[in-house]
């Protein structure tokens, strides 16, 4: 597996009852599928997957595997403060056909650079399938330092990390000193285009559930050199990457997937419905976009 282009962070998609949809998630899917992006990401921050049971679980990735079998990758995420846990959840899914774990960093225990690297490798000593690093310091608590990738980089088993802490000095610096077989994706959908300028291969994007097709042409365009017709599309998304983030991720794009009748506008708390305000904002920014009433 190449990692380059879109990933999509996939939506859980809810039921009133806040069961899981499995007939939205079936289309949601079919979508990406469709939509010939590289691959989909499951149990993500996206996907709400601290509220998931292991059932639910299951069954998600059994429609997934079936639906993109041989067509698009599928990544499973993996996130855990308990390293012996998160080594336990990669075997309970030893029999998936997911291409690699996305693995986060540790959270709230806020480990040190020696704890964090031992964390990784020993997951990836362990783990049956290769290994992505994510880093989002503004949900962990903990920035996985330079030197700390410049180990773990090297391990043969982890090929490469989603970036999602948004300083380009460490992003330079980072695509300098990795090793050539270290893959470096966007964690950040609005930063994607700047990214790949700089060698980043492609995104795992939260955008690209509702504008799969339109937003890995940035990635298409980009990773082909391009660059001013990747910019023209990063401009025509902006509003939409934006809207995004105006709120903690997923509960405006589960409400702009609400808005074009992909899936219910239902999340699982703590999570809650956006705001009256943000709605109107998001509104015109959708009836301007897809040409709906606000």
């Amino acid at each position: 597996m190449e990692l380059k282009g879109t990933y999509t962070a996939l939506v859980t998609p809810f039921k009133n009852n806040k069961g899981v949809d499995y007939e939205a998630l079936k289309k949601l899917i079919n979508l990406q599928i469709d939509s010939e992006v590289s691959g989909i990401v499951l149990f993500g921050t996206t996907g709400e997957s601290p509220t998931l049971d292991a059932y639910e679980k299951h069954k998600i990735l059994e429609i997934a595997e079936h639906l993109t079998k041989d067509k698009i990758n599928l990544i499973i995420g993996i996130s855990s403060n308990n390293t012996e846990k998160a080594i336990n959840e990669i075997k309970g899914f030893s029999s998936s056909s997911a291409k690699a774990f996305l693995v986060g960093t540790p959270f709230y225990n806020k480990p040190t650079e020696k704890g964090v690297i031992t964390h990784f490798t020993k997951i990836a000593n362990q783990s049956y399938k290769p290994i992505i690093l994510y880093n989002v310091p503004s949900r962990t608590g903990t920035n996985i330092s330079l030197s700390a990738i410049k180990q773990l980089c090297s391990h043969p088993n982890i090929v490469g990390i989603k970036e999602a802490g948004g300083n380009f000095d460490y992003i330079s610096k980072l695509m300098l000193m990795r090793s050539s077989k270290f893959a470096i994706l966007s964690g950040n959908d609005n930063q994607t285009l700047p990214m790949m300028a700089l060698g980043a291969t492609g995104s795992i994007s939260v955008v690209s559930n509702l504008v799969p097709h339109e937003f890995d042409l940035i990635c298409k365009y980009a990773s082909s050199g391009r660059f001013a017709a990747a910019r023209t599309v990063h401009e025509l998304l902006m509003p939409l990457m934006n809207a995004c983030f105006e709120e903690t991720n997923p509960i405006p794009i589960k409400y702009m997937l609400s808005k074009i009748g992909i899936i219910k506008n239902t999340l699982r708390l703590p999570l809650c419905s956006l705001s009256s305000k943000n709605k109107k904002s998001i509104n015109k920014i959708m009836s301007e976009y897809f040409c709906i009433g606000e």
